[in-house]
């Protein structure tokens, strides 16, 4: 460790290491005369200090006839906790246990005869610790200008763990040995009584020789078995997996448990798992009869492939059972107010009828935000991710949620501090909130309040927090809480299940938590319940952080638009005629000229035919061409090609990125003003 330098240095002591630096502060004067003041030292003392400092092996100076001791940073080490009182003790008192070993070598050294020995033993104690530790050096007579030694320089390597690390390989090593004796016996007696399929190969498909087992289990003679090639017993279609077998040992690699069917004497096959290890010219095999354990299996994966398709087919009859109920429900609103109104036209009666149709359109609405819900359980929903301000999209909600629950609820906003946006569409997060304060609210029917807290979090382990699929990295999650009755362990299993639902029938989709849970996972993240009974519930969404530098999204709120003339050129294509023709009347009602096509080729040579274009209306689920890949190459021609997109139902356009610059994208069923008001945001220029 190098400090910084607070005292002026002589020359030889500006390396900047510890052991310098402590030569500088020692007081020197307790050691005159043989020493005294630093100035006063002699220069080959000085070079010698030099020398041994910027060294970056271990090494000691012992100076005088009572080798007073100097060291390095990299000797440091070896004298433990001596190193706090060596500095300039003679050698003796500082290795004063363990003199009587080391007293003959200095002797010799000052002598004039230089030593050096491996692996030299010493009985140290260091740290309170008696021990035996073993150093290498080489040690050389230190001599002054006119050839007097005058002391000894000694490099220094404490060889105790590598010592100790080649006994230990040593004992291991003779100790294989003996198990390699013992386990030859025992092979070859394995060899002989073992039920295993033991043999050795040659790379030309022919066995070199095998143990009774073969002759057991195939019940050819052993002569017949080494006669025959492996493709004259193997099974056909087993041949392929067997030469890739083959090949693979002849490079070297090992052989793992293959399953393939062997020619028995009595013609029938029999299943044999091989493993096997290449061994130059042959290789080992060490194999199983598997007959029984394979068609056990066999046996078991049928009928568990058979339990999973039933329990598959319950859960479609569940599904498919309540939409058909909640579909047949809504459409009945919507058939029937229609019925009236074709009756009250035909019997000139008009009064009527702006209920029958507002009827139609709440059943219609109704069974919109349906197919909304089962796209977002699906995964699928269109969506619109922008970065989003999760305080802020909070805080303006406040106000909506105060309303929904009304005067018998508490509600409280518990927004951590320090919020990292996250990418997501910011309608859908406001719609899961809402969903799940409303779900909060009917679990405590007597009131109660409700909390809803932001906070970021990090996930490093899935497992410990019980997050199953999720990512590790940044999250920012929102968290809404009730004093409720809470859920039992099985509903709180099924709860994000669809058309799962404790509430009384007509009371509840039971889309609302799987829509939540679907919408999480679409933004890449997760949600997560956390319940008891009588303990309330607190459903948490998982967000990934965000680290775009983008404006933060609000959610887009509704607001009537009005009919305003408009030109421009659009060119509309759809294949179902009747939404394509209210698009085009639509639109031509507003003033645009329309252009029109049925499928994606058609709408390619619409595009290519047709001088201006200021917007594309197209959608996604097209014939021949689908809408993104009618886009693409139109936009080889019109790079500036602006696009509004349609869909019922598409999975690549549910995916994050989906769109570019200057593309939109409406989910179907939609109103006239909704139409109006992303052709008015994509087209302003073009507004009347």
């Amino acid at each position: 460790m190098r400090k910084p330098q607070t005292l002026t240095s002589p020359g030889f002591l500006t390396g900047g290491s510890t052991m310098a630096y402590e030569i500088l502060g020692h007081d020197w004067q307790t050691h005159a005369p043989e020493l005294g003041a630093l100035e006063n030292w002699p220069d080959h003392l000085k070079t010698t200090l030099a020398i041994m400092l910027d060294s970056p092996q271990g090494i000691f100076v012992g100076w005088g006839p009572n080798l007073r001791l100097f060291y390095n940073d990299a000797y440091r080490p070896m004298l433990g906790l001596r190193a706090k009182r060596s500095l300039g003790l003679p050698f003796s008192d500082v290795w004063q246990e363990e003199w009587q070993a080391i007293n003959g070598v200095a002797n010799r050294c000052l002598g004039g005869q230089a030593i050096k020995a491996s692996d030299f033993s010493l009985p140290t104690t260091r740290g309170g610790v008696s021990e035996v530790a073993y150093f290498s050096f080489a040690c050389s007579p230190l001599r002054d200008p006119t050839g007097k030694v005058c002391g000894l320089f000694c490099i220094v390597k404490e060889t105790t763990a590598q010592l100790a690390a080649k006994h230990q390989w040593q004992a291991s090593y003779h100790a294989m040995r003996r198990k390699v004796s013992a386990r030859k016996a025992e092979r070859d007696r394995n060899w002989s009584l073992s039920p295993d399929l033991l043999g050795i190969g040659r790379f030309d498909g022919y066995m070199r020789d095998v143990n009774p087992a073969w002759v057991k289990v195939l019940g050819y003679r052993r002569d017949v078995l080494l006669s025959r090639s492996f493709d004259s017993v193997v099974h056909p279609d087993d041949l392929p997996a067997l030469n890739n077998a083959l090949a693979a040992l002849r490079q070297g690699e090992k052989l793992h448990n293959l399953e393939i069917r062997i020619l028995t004497h009595a013609r029938d096959y029999r299943w044999i798992a091989w493993s096997g290890v290449p061994a130059g010219d042959l290789f080992y095999v060490n194999g199983r009869d598997i007959t029984v354990q394979k068609t056990a299996i066999q046996e078991l994966e049928t009928a568990q492939q058979a339990l999973r398709q039933s329990h598959k087919m319950e859960a479609v009859g569940q599904l498919t059972g309540g939409i058909a109920h909640d579909f047949n429900n809504l459409l009945q609103g919507i058939v029937g107010s229609l019925d009236l109104i074709q009756r009250r036209v035909q019997q000139a009666q008009y009064d009527q009828l702006g209920r029958y149709v507002k009827g139609a359109m709440a059943s219609a609405n109704r069974a919109s935000a349906l197919t909304h819900r089962l796209l977002a359980f699906s995964r699928r929903q269109p969506l619109d991710p922008w970065p989003v301000d999760v305080n802020r999209l909070v805080m303006s909600m406040d106000d909506l949620l105060r309303r929904t629950l009304g005067e018998r609820f508490d509600v409280r906003l518990r927004l951590g501090q320090d919020i990292w946006g996250t990418m997501c569409d910011a309608n859908q997060l406001e719609n899961a909130i809402l969903n799940l304060v409303i779900n909060a609210r009917d679990a405590m029917p007597q009131g109660g309040s409700v909390i809803i807290e932001t906070a970021i979090v990090a996930v490093a382990d899935p497992r410990s927090d019980y997050l199953n699929d999720v990512a590790v990295g940044d999250y920012v999650t929102v968290c809404v809480i009730d004093t409720g009755t809470g859920m039992s362990d099985e509903v709180k299993r099924r709860a994000f299940d669809p058309f799962f639902t404790t509430k009384p029938i007509g009371q509840g989709t039971g889309l609302g938590l799987s829509m939540i849970y679907g919408f999480a996972r679409q933004s890449e993240g997760y949600a997560k319940i956390n319940s008891q009974r009588g303990a309330g519930t607190a459903v948490t969404l998982y967000l990934p952080r965000c680290l775009h530098p983008a404006p933060i999204a609000e959610p887009m709120r509704e607001s009537p638009t009005e009919d305003r003339a408009a030109q421009g050129e659009v060119v509309v294509v759809e294949d179902e005629a009747v939404v394509r023709a209210l698009i085009v009347e639509v639109l031509h009602e507003r003033g645009y000229q329309v252009l029109e096509a049925d499928d994606g080729p058609g709408g390619l040579a619409v595009l290519d035919s047709t001088g201006r274009v200021d917007l594309l209306i197209t959608d996604i689920g097209l014939p021949g061409l689908n809408g993104r890949q009618l886009v693409d190459t139109a936009r080889l021609k019109r790079p500036a090609l602006k696009v509004l997109f349609m869909t019922g139902y598409a999975e690549t356009a549910a995916a994050q990125g989906f769109l570019d610059k200057d593309m939109r994208m409406m989910a179907k069923p939609f109103t006239i003003d909704s139409l109006s008001r992303e052709i008015h945001a994509i087209l302003p220029c073009l507004k009347g």
